[in-house]
C-alpha cells in the first residue's frame, strides 16, 4: 500500500499493465484528463525516462457507449517515450466519454518540454495534453501505431477489429470482424467494419457492398454506415455510388463526432466526382454530335447554316420544301425545266405585288431584272408557305391545276373534272 501511495494512479496503471492484472469496463466519465498525463510523465521519469522532449499524438477508439476499447500512438516527434507511452495508453483505455450512439476516434496531442532555460528563466520539464491533432495534421506512422496498439482487457472481437483496422492491420481486422459477424449477424459495427477492411485491402468489393448495405438497413440514419458504403463503392470503382453516399453521410445527425473519418476519404470522393463530371461532359459531347448528325440528315442541303432570313437561305428552304412537289408537277404538266430559282422568284414577286398568278406584273419584271426573290413582303410570304414540305406539294399541285385549266379551257371533260 505504501508503494501505491508513492506512485499514484498513473504509476499504478503502469504497474498493473506490467503485472498482467485484468482491467474492468469503466463506469464513470474520465476523458483522459491532464493529471493522468502528468502522473504518467512522473512515473516514466521515475523508472528511467527523464527529461522527455517533443510531441506525439495518442488516438482513442471510442465505442457507441463511450468506452475506449483500443488506443495507440499515431505518430511521435522526438519523445520516444516507451515507458511513458505504455502508461498513457493504459490510462487511455481506462477512459470513458459521453455516449454519442456511434463509434469514433478521439485524437489528443501531447507536448513534452525538458528541463532547460527559456527567456532567461529555468524551465520545468513536463508534458501537457491538448485536444485534437494540432494545426498541421501529420500522417500516421503505421509501424509505430501497430507496435503501440493497446486493447482493454474487456474488448471483444468487434472492438479489436476496429483497433486493427485503424492501425492498418487489415488481415487481423478482417479475422476479428469475421468472428464477430458469425457470432452476431446483426452486429452493425462489425458488418461495416468488415466492409471497410475488405474494401481498403483490395478484397472482395462486391461482398463489401453487400455488407455495407446490411449495415445501412440496420442503422440507416448513421453517418458511419453510409461511410462504409463509400469505401465499398470506391473499391468497386462505382463513382456515382461513392458521390451519392457521401452526400447522404454528410446529412446524418451523428456526423459531428465522425468528421475526421469522413474527411479522410474526402479527396477520393472528390476525384470520383471529377470523373463523373468528365464522363457527363463526354456524354454531352456525344449527344451533341448525334444531334448534329441527325440535323444533317434532316437538313441535307445545309439551309440552316446560311445566314438567317437571307435570300440565299430562303431560296434554299423553298427549293428543299418545294422540290418534290415540283417534280410531281413536272410529271403531270411537263413544265419542270431545272430553272427552279427563277420560277420561284417570279412567283414570289407576283405575290409580293398582289398580282394575279396568271398575269405578268411589275413585281415579275423587277425579279427578273434583279435576279432576286423580291422584297421583305415576298420573303415573309414564302417563309410562311415553306413551313411544311407537304404544304409545298399542295402549292405545286395547285399551280399544275391552273396550268391545265389554261391549256384545256375548252375541254368539257376537264372542266367537269375540276368541278
Amino acid at each position: 500500500m505504501k508503494i501505491q501511495r508513492l506512485l499514484g494512479p498513473a504509476a499504478m496503471a503502469l504497474a498493473f499493465a506490467c503485472a498482467g492484472l485484468k482491467e474492468t469496463r469503466p463506469t464513470a466519465l474520465r476523458e483522459l484528463p491532464q493529471p493522468d498525463v502528468a502522473r504518467c510523465y512522473q512515473a516514466a521519469s521515475g523508472v528511467g525516462n527523464p527529461n522527455l522532449q517533443g510531441n506525439f499524438e495518442v488516438d482513442q477508439y471510442v465505442d457507441d457507449k463511450g468506452d475506449v476499447p483500443a488506443a495507440w500512438i499515431h505518430h511521435d516527434v522526438g519523445v520516444k517515450g516507451g515507458t511513458f507511452f505504455q502508461c498513457l495508453l493504459g490510462m487511455a483505455v481506462a477512459s470513458k466519454y459521453p455516449s454519442q450512439n456511434v463509434d469514433y476516434v478521439v485524437p489528443s496531442t501531447v507536448t513534452c518540454v525538458g528541463v532547460g532555460v527559456s527567456e532567461g528563466k529555468e524551465r520545468t520539464s513536463g508534458c501537457t495534453k491538448a485536444a485534437g491533432t494540432g494545426e498541421k495534421q501529420v500522417p500516421q506512422d503505421q509501424k509505430l501505431a501497430r507496435d503501440t496498439l493497446r486493447f482493454a482487457d474487456w474488448a471483444g472481437p468487434t472492438d479489436r477489429g476496429w483497433g486493427y483496422y485503424y492501425v492498418g492491420d487489415y488481415p487481423q481486422a478482417i479475422a476479428q470482424f469475421e468472428t464477430a459477424t458469425k457470432g452476431n449477424p446483426k452486429d452493425e459495427r462489425a458488418l461495416r467494419g468488415l466492409a471497410q477492411a475488405l474494401a481498403d485491402s483490395n478484397g472482395d468489393s462486391n461482398r463489401a457492398k453487400e455488407l455495407a448495405k446490411k449495415a445501412i438497413e440496420l442503422k440507416p440514419e448513421s453517418e458511419a454506415t453510409h461511410e462504409a458504403m463509400i469505401h465499398a463503392c470506391l473499391a468497386a470503382k462505382d463513382d456515382k455510388c461513392a458521390f451519392d453516399e457521401f452526400d447522404l453521410a454528410k446529412a446524418k445527425p451523428d456526423l459531428d463526432p465522425r468528421r475526421r473519418e469522413l474527411a479522410s476519404i474526402q479527396d477520393q470522393v472528390k476525384e470520383a466526382a471529377e470523373r463523373l463530371q468528365s464522363g457527363a461532359q463526354q456524354q454531352e459531347e456525344k449527344q451533341k454530335s448525334a444531334q448534329e448528325a441527325a440535323a444533317g440528315k434532316s437538313d441535307p442541303t445545309g439551309c440552316r447554316k446560311l445566314e438567317d432570313n437571307s435570300d440565299a437561305q430562303l431560296l434554299c428552304l423553298i427549293k428543299r420544301c418545294f422540290e418534290q412537289g415540283a417534280r410531281e408537277y413536272d410529271d403531270r404538266a411537263g413544265l419542270f425545266d431545272g430553272r427552279m430559282e427563277g420560277r420561284l422568284a417570279l412567283g414570289l414577286a407576283r405575290r409580293g405585288d398582289g398580282a394575279h398568278p396568271g398575269r405578268r406584273g411589275g413585281g415579275e419584271a423587277r425579279a427578273v431584272q434583279e435576279g432576286s426573290i423580291g422584297g421583305s413582303r415576298g420573303r415573309g410570304t414564302a417563309a410562311a408557305r415553306c413551313d411544311l414540305e407537304g404544304h409545298g406539294r399542295r402549292e405545286h399541285r395547285h399551280a399544275a391545276d391552273q396550268h391545265r385549266r389554261r391549256e384545256h379551257r375548252e375541254d368539257p371533260r376537264f372542266v367537269q373534272e375540276v368541278k
